[in-house]
């Protein structure tokens, strides 16, 4: 099977990496595909050749060609988007490349429904699923007068966008006036900055539920939480622990289904403390940087999405090892422990040795680490 990956310069590529040696590892010849050179999975000795595609943020018309006529060369058996603008870059193009290949990606409609933060809270609670109070103001008065009835801290948020970008917590209404000031920028496929979220904030622990779909169907699916993230006071998890929570997942395969979802997905929870109920938070309508813990605790995601894409369809995959932990301490421990009070006891818990505890870091394919130490200082 040869395989094509597409990612791009992100700050985030750890899940890239754990592609390229889940599906080397499963006899797959993988070609890796990013706009920089400067990328962990290009430089994995699993990586069996490497390809330049253009920026995808300053020359995304280009970029959207060249990920179509890699499709229709017919080089590859499977084209797998790993990171947010390849993905938005095939769904967009997925008329024309209907019938060129089988693409594990989500239908455009319901993909931009998603990626909408409003519309899927709106469509959450019609399914009966919990979501925080939220409000979508047009303008800065809007924010102004919301600010009076908000309570603080609260959460302000890209209306569409990925990650921790424009995600701040705000602790009373001149900061909240202050952070959306600071929004600006120019929107694109992935990223708008136009009329932001103000959330209620939640208290509690993130949740995450990794599934995969096929054409509205779950096929595979993995629950985890979040033990630390990056930046600490909310971003993307880098300590986190594989967990077997049934409602989490009925929730997720709920909206999914309503969604008539395909290919992968993260489906983001917070658990609340004052009443125990899981609240929507987001949709990832694409592989997610912890990806990592859920192949090592048995569900092999790009795996499975390769199979199901070129089989039709796959038995469901929904068991795993529970329990496992997963520091990625290269290089988000190194932050993470810079970013700490107590910094000493970050070491502790990022780097000494830990009973049923993973980390990224393989010395049989060490110089993506190097590489990523690089890209850190860039």
């Amino acid at each position: 099977m040869k395989v094509l990956l597409v990612t791009e310069h992100t700050a985030d590529d750890r899940k890239s990496l754990a592609a390229v040696r889940s599906l080397a590892r499963n006899g797959a010849d993988v070609t890796v595909a990013s706009d920089t050179s400067i990328c962990p999975p290009l430089w994995s000795r699993h990586c069996k050749s490497r390809v330049r595609c253009p920026d995808p943020v300053s020359d995304w018309a280009n970029f959207s060609d060249w990920i179509s006529k890699q499709v229709l060369q017919g080089q590859y058996d499977l084209v797998l988007p790993l990171s947010d603008y390849p993905t938005m870059a095939m769904v967009e193009q997925q008329s024309m490349l209907t019938g060129r290949m089988a693409i594990p990606i989500p239908p455009a409609e319901f993909c931009a429904l998603a990626h909408d933060k409003l519309k899927l809270i709106r469509l959450a609670s019609t399914l009966g699923i919990d979501v925080p109070q939220t409000w979508c103001p047009a303008n800065r008065e809007d924010v102004k007068a919301f600010s009076q009835s908000v309570s603080f801290p609260c959460v302000l948020k890209l209306r569409k966008g990925a990650g921790a970008s424009g995600l701040s917590f705000p602790e009373s209404p001149e900061e909240l006036l202050d952070c959306y000031d600071k929004l600006g920028g120019a929107s694109d496929s992935v990223f708008s900055t136009d009329r932001p979220l103000i959330q209620e904030y939640i208290p509690g622990r993130i949740h995450d539920a990794c599934m995969l779909f096929n054409h509205g169907e779950p096929r595979a699916a993995f629950t985890q939480k979040r033990l630390a993230m990056y930046p600490r006071s909310g971003g993307v998890g880098i300590y986190n622990q594989s967990t077997d929570q049934p409602e989490l997942r009925e929730k997720a395969e709920s909206l999914l289904r309503a969604l008539k979802w395909h290919g992968p997905a993260m489906v983001e929870f917070k658990r609340d403390e004052r009443d125990g109920k899981f609240k929507l938070m987001e949709i990832n309508a694409r592989y997610w940087g912890t990806l990592d813990l859920a192949i090592q605790a048995g569900v092999n995601f790009p795996w499975l999405a390769c199979r199901m894409a070129i089989d039709g369809d796959i038995d469901p995959v929904t068991h795993c090892q529970t329990g496992l932990k997963y520091r990625w301490n290269w290089t988000y421990g190194f932050r993470y422990v810079l970013q700490s009070d107590r910094k000493l006891q970050a070491l502790r818990e990022f780097y000494l040795p830990a009973v049923n505890t993973l980390s990224e870091f393989r010395f049989s394919d060490p110089v993506p680490h190097l590489v990523a130490a690089i890209r850190g200082r860039t």
